[in-house]
């Protein structure tokens, strides 16, 4: 598997899809129904973007993509709509639910394999829900699924998970870093779009987990940019 995948977990409108705006060579499977790109496609050298209408087609084009060196990273935008369609498509009406069940986790092991015999880099949108942990007393994030996959977590899949956020500026005032650029629109909203890197007091119960090293302790908050985390990881995988 490249050990350059990364899986993006955030709520709705955090800033996931946006953050893909300065990546090139992109193949971008938007498995969102009625969902565009927020962003100007202009002046790239390779962004394709496709709509997925089932989900073997998510696979079809991850090893298709295997023999374009115009490639170089593969966008699954999101895993919660890719598994959704799954279910609606396979299981909903099936007379064989439970059979279904075992294809739909089979399906997700699959495009795994796929992903890990790939040679691209990828990046896995990820909606995040919160759920009450009795057992721990705790408020945790968890990516929904359904089936046996909820039991491990479908992030247990990947060694790479950041977070994307809406966070106010001043909570960002101890982590000043080349990589964190505060703007004037961002003075003006008193607030930032981020990407986090790093687990914190208050974010311990995330699913944020970053090989160590990658990124150093004043860098827990960068820009909500996808190609500064490309590039940092390889140059920390070189």
């Amino acid at each position: 598997m490249s050990k350059r995948v990364i899986v993006v977990t955030g709520i709705s409108g955090s800033g996931k899809s946006t953050a893909l705006r300065n990546m090139d060579s992109v193949v971008h499977l938007n498995c969102e129904e009625g969902k565009d790109i927020l962003f100007t496609l202009k002046n790239k050298q390779f962004f394709k973007s496709t709509h997925i209408t089932t989900p073997m087609q998510v696979i079809e084009y991850i090893q298709l993509a295997e023999d374009k060196p115009q490639v170089q990273s593969i966008v699954i935008d999101g895993l919660n709509y890719l598994m959704d369609m799954y279910e609606s498509q396979f299981i909903y009406k099936s007379a064989d639910t439970r059979s279904a069940w075992q294809d739909y986790g089979q399906f997700y092991k699959d495009l795994v394999h796929n992903i890990a015999v790939s040679s691209k880099d990828f990046i896995i949108l990820a909606h995040v829900a919160y759920r009450y942990n009795e057992q721990n007393m705790a408020i945790e994030a968890t990516i929904p699924v359904k089936g046996a996959l909820a039991k491990a977590g479908l992030e247990a899949s990947f060694t790479t998970v950041i977070g994307a956020d809406i966070v106010k500026l001043e909570d960002l005032e101890k982590y000043s870093n080349p990589l964190l650029n505060i703007t004037e629109d961002d003075k003006e909203d008193e607030f930032k779009y981020v990407l986090q890197t790093r687990k914190l007091a208050n974010t311990k119960n995330t699913l944020i987990k970053v090989p160590m090293g990658v990124f150093a302790r004043n860098e827990a908050f960068i820009d909500s940019d996808m190609s500064l985390v490309m590039q940092r990881l390889r140059e920390y995988y070189a």
